[in-house]
């Protein structure tokens, strides 16, 4: 348990400290560049993820799950990524001149090429991560990512100011990646040799095929609005869609992803123990949908006052009601995240397969009925399809033994908890309209929306207070 409290102190603080860096360049890359720019990148990046899926191949998660590992399985995996990884890249250069052609946007072929050099410098490191996450490394993890997000992210601003345009985007990401490959390396002792194991291959594959198709289709899902949107309504309109769903999706890494490493490795070790596996499962369920649920609903009533405030430009203005509806869509992002890696802990990656093909099922129906209202629309199409995703989670998990109603319990409770956190957060934003600083207004929302919070957390749901107390001194005598 000491290695579990340690990782999870040095992930939720260092991994939130590098998602709040890469908040910070965001906003001031925002500041420097328009809608256009961050459209092409948006679109180019929408490319690459469906593109690196199949570097990893569940490789990682094979990795930290498997009980019994020798060398044989890390130069196994790690060969087989970065043949993965080339093949990929140079597929991805050849064709990139017909994606720029298809979405009739000429400067496509120089971001998709550039950024295609993402996938070798990914697959160098992905056995180095599952070995560190595996032996509860998370220092070493969370301080590549930070150093990658400022060194990335001064690359980034730096070509910015020196007018790279759009350029400067990729420039970012291309350099953190880099730095966060050479920092793997540096930490992680372990060296491949060219050794490949056919045997290990294919049992590496059958068990990564369920992770690698659940990914391929959420990855899928999820990005087929940046197409659609770059086909229909162009690369500008993708620029406003894309910035929502930035913030969306950075405030959801700093609110889960962080932990979600040690989720699934503390998951991992405790698959022998169903009854401690099910106990470290409520907890983190309960938790995630107690961080996910109030802030979520908070940055979506206060959004017409941040999204100015941060960007800096009234430009960004169309971009506020689609945040505000992607933000349903981050409040159900956070248990599930815990369900997958709970998925994978008991052995039962393929179940994600189907939980993703439930929800792309969905997706494509909410977007032929919902489309037509533009970018709200397609937005809402997005929330509507994790909203149908959602029950089939929860029903699976229950069918694999885990029982859910106490989980609904505790959601119900903090549902009445944040309506009332809303509801003062509202009062005060009508109150304090004639101020004439818009961060003074945001500032004073905000603050009554934590203590109004914590009072209805600490009178209707103590024992998550309680609970919360307990991990957070056990964090700190452990570490």
């Amino acid at each position: 348990m000491s290695k579990v409290a340690k990782g999870l102190a040095w992930s939720l603080s260092q991994n939130a400290l590098s998602r709040l860096l890469s908040f910070a360049v965001f906003a001031v890359l925002g500041r420097l560049l328009g809608a256009e720019a961050f459209g092409l990148v948006a679109l180019g990046q929408a490319i690459l993820d469906v593109v690196v899926m199949w570097v990893d191949q569940g490789a990682v998660s094979y990795l930290v799950h498997k009980e019994e590992l020798t060398d044989d399985h890390k130069n196994t995996a790690f060969w087989t990524s970065v043949g993965a990884a080339s093949l990929l890249c140079a597929g991805l250069v050849t064709a990139a001149p017909l994606l720029a052609s298809a979405f009739d946007a000429p400067a496509l072929t120089g971001v998709v090429r550039a950024m295609a050099l993402v996938l070798p410098l990914a697959a160098l490191s992905q056995v180095q991560t599952a070995l560190l996450t595996r032996s509860f490394d998370f220092r070493a993890l969370a301080i590549r990512q930070s150093v990658a997000a400022v060194l990335g992210g001064a690359a980034g601003i730096g070509a910015a100011f020196a007018g790279w345009g759009y350029y400067a985007l990729v420039t970012q990401l291309l350099v953190a990646q880099t730095v966060s490959t050479a920092a793997l390396w540096v930490a992680s002792s372990w060296v491949p040799q060219f050794r490949w194991t056919r045997a290990i291959a294919v049992e590496q594959f059958r068990y990564g095929v369920g992770i690698t198709g659940a990914n391929l289709v959420r990855i899928v899902g999820s990005r087929v609005d940046a197409f659609i949107i770059a086909a229909i309504l162009g690369t500008s309109e993708l620029g406003l869609y894309s910035v929502a769903r930035r913030i969306m999706q950075l405030c959801s890494n700093i609110l889960h992803k962080s932990a979600d490493a040690v989720i699934l490795s503390s998951f991992s070790r405790q698959q022998s123990d169903r009854n401690a596996l099910e106990a470290a499962y409520h907890r983190a369920l309960e938790l995630s949908t107690a961080v996910s649920l109030p802030a979520f609903v908070g940055l979506a009533l206060v959004a017409s006052d941040a999204v100015p405030l941060l960007l800096g430009a009234e430009r960004w203005e169309a971009a506020v009601p689609v945040l505000q509806i992607l933000c349903a869509a981050g409040v159900l992002l956070g248990p599930s995240y815990v369900n997958g890696s709970a998925f994978r802990a008991i052995g039962r990656p393929s179940r994600l397969l189907w939980i993703q093909l439930a929800q792309l099922t969905a997706y494509f129906i909410a977007l032929a009925l919902l489309y037509p209202l533009g970018l709200e629309g397609i937005a809402g199409a997005y929330v509507v399809a994790l909203a149908c995703q959602h029950p089939v989670e929860m029903w699976m998990m229950r069918a694999s033994g885990f029982a859910i109603r106490p989980w609904a319990r505790t959601a119900a409770r903090l549902l009445f908890c944040t309506i009332l956190m809303g509801a003062a957060v509202v009062l005060v934003r009508y109150a304090a309209t004639s101020l004439p600083f818009v961060w003074l207004r945001l500032a004073l929302s905000s603050i009554a929306g934590i203590f109004t919070l914590l009072a209805a957390l600490m009178i209707f749901a103590p024992s998550l207070i309680r609970d919360a107390r307990r991990q957070l001194r056990s964090m700190r005598e452990r570490s």
